[in-house]
């Protein structure tokens, strides 16, 4: 059984959390070890994809920024959407046949709905790791609105 589990400030520690998955280069690894200290001083918070037989599918890393002084752009901020490299691109039929990517960005957008009911969120936000995501994010609904580098979606 694949479930999420939201894991605590006192549960990450990077260089064990970075042990878990499979990296397509080491750029990906150094990510997930600063977004695991980011995580531990409280500046973001991990979301673990995983099941009961100890398979660790990914994980996505969520905040909330206003993004400038003027609050036009309060948003829930994707600081990192990760997949192990073993299960790029695979569905599963336990996450509904969707990729581990899929159902964690429905996470994500079903958890900035919920909390746009409490507090007036705009966006979903998040800055591409590579250039080359740029244009899959766009195909999602994503766009650029600055040139910060920064993409967002309307809620």
């Amino acid at each position: 059984m694949i479930k999420l589990a939201t894991l605590s400030r006192a549960s990450v520690y990077p260089g064990s959390l970075s042990k878990r998955f499979q990296y397509a280069d080491d750029g990906e690894r150094q990510y997930v070890v600063k977004t695991a200290k980011f995580s531990t001083r409280q500046k973001t918070r991990i979301h673990l994809l995983s099941d009961t037989s100890g398979n660790d599918y990914g994980f996505v890393a969520l905040s909330i920024s206003s993004f400038d002084q003027s609050y036009n752009r309060p948003s829930i901020v994707i600081d990192y959407i990760f997949t192990s490299h073993q299960y790029r691109g695979r569905k599963f039929p336990e996450l509904d046949n969707t990729t581990v990517f899929e159902y964690l960005f429905e996470f994500t957008l079903r958890s900035a709905l919920s909390l746009q009911e409490i507090v007036p969120l705009r966006f979903i936000a998040l800055q591409p790791a590579h250039d080359r995501l740029a244009a899959y994010y766009q195909r999602i609904g994503f766009s650029f609105i600055d040139t910060s580098g920064w993409m967002f979606m309307k809620l």
